[in-house]
C-alpha cells in the first residue's frame, strides 16, 4: 500500500513545474518531508527508490530548484535528507538509476544550503540530528544576532537543543552523542547570555537540572560546556561581565 501511495506521489510530481495546485498540496500537507520519511526509514528498496525519484522530480536538472517550488531545498534539509544521503552515498547500489538520484539530490541540497541565512543553516544543522563545531552557527557573535529568532513557534528551536541534552539522551555516551550534547550546552549558555529573559526560558523548559547533572559528565568536552552553560544561568547582570 505504501508503495503505491508514493507511486501516486511520482506521478504528480511529474506535472510539479506544470501545476500550482500540486505545489501549493504538496507544501500544505507536509508531503516533502513526508518523502525524506520513507527514504530513511522504509524497509522496502523498491519504497526508497520510488520516494528519492519523486524528491528529485522536485528539482530541476541543472541542479537548482525550480521556480515555482522555492522552498523545497530547505525542506528537504530540514527534514534531515542530507544525512541520509551521505549513508545512501555510501552504499553500493546496483541500480544505476538510485545512484544518479541520491548524487543529483546531494548536488542540488548542497548547492541550497550555501544559499540560506546563517540562522537557516542552523536550523538545518539541529534538526539534522548532527550538531558540528566546524559550522559558523555556535560562537557568541552568532546567538548575539539571532537570539531573537530563536523565539519562533514557541521557542521550538531551544525546545530541540533541551531535548539533545536531555537525561535520557545522557545514558548513550558515544562520541557523536556526546558532541551534540557539548554544542547543545555551548548554544544554549549563549542563547541565555544574549537572549532577554533566557534564562527563565531554559528554567521553564526543564533544562537546567539536565545540565547540571552533565557537569558529572564522563567526556571532558561535555563536562566543560556544562560548566559554563549552568555558569551563564547564574549570572544575574552581564553588563558586570567582561566578554
Amino acid at each position: 500500500m505504501v508503495y503505491e501511495l508514493i507511486f501516486c506521489l511520482w506521478t504528480l510530481s511529474l506535472e510539479w513545474s506544470n501545476s500550482s495546485r500540486i505545489v501549493q498540496d504538496f507544501h500544505a500537507h507536509a508531503t516533502i518531508e513526508t518523502l525524506v520519511d520513507q527514504v530513511a526509514s522504509a524497509p522496502r528498496e523498491k519504497v526508497m527508490r520510488v520516494s528519492l525519484a519523486t524528491l528529485r522530480n522536485l528539482c530541476s536538472s541543472s541542479g537548482t530548484i525550480l521556480s515555482n517550488s522555492q522552498g523545497v531545498a530547505a525542506k528537504m534539509i530540514k527534514a534531515g535528507l542530507v544525512k541520509n544521503l551521505r549513508t545512501l552515498r555510501e552504499r553500493p547500489w546496483t541500480d544505476p538509476d538510485v545512484k544518479e538520484d541520491v548524487e543529483h539530490l546531494s548536488k542540488v541540497l548542497s548547492a541550497n544550503y550555501r544559499e540560506l541565512s546563517t540562522f537557516e543553516r542552523y536550523l538545518a544543522e539541529v534538526d539534522s540530528g548532527e550538531l558540528d563545531w566546524g559550522s559558523l552557527c555556535h560562537s557568541e557573535a552568532f546567538w548575539k544576532d539571532n537570539a531573537k529568532f530563536a523565539e519562533a513557534n514557541d521557542f521550538a528551536l531551544i525546545k530541540k537543543l533541551v531535548n539533545i541534552v536531555s537525561e535520557e539522551n545522557q545514558g548513550e555516551n558515544d562520541a557523536e552523542a556526546n558532541k551534540n550534547i557539548a554544542i547543545a550546552c555551548s548554544d544554549l549558555g549563549d542563547f541565555v547570555r544574549f537572549y532577554p529573559n533566557g534564562k527563565a526560558v531554559i528554567k521553564h523548559l526543564g533544562a537546567k537540572d539536565s545540565i547540571m547533572k552533565l557537569i558529572d559528565h564522563p567526556d571532558p568536552d561535555v563536562q566543560r560546556h556544562a560548566l559554563q552553560c549552568v555558569s551563564k544561568l547564574l549570572v544575574t547582570n552581564w553588563q558586570f561581565v567582561k566578554s
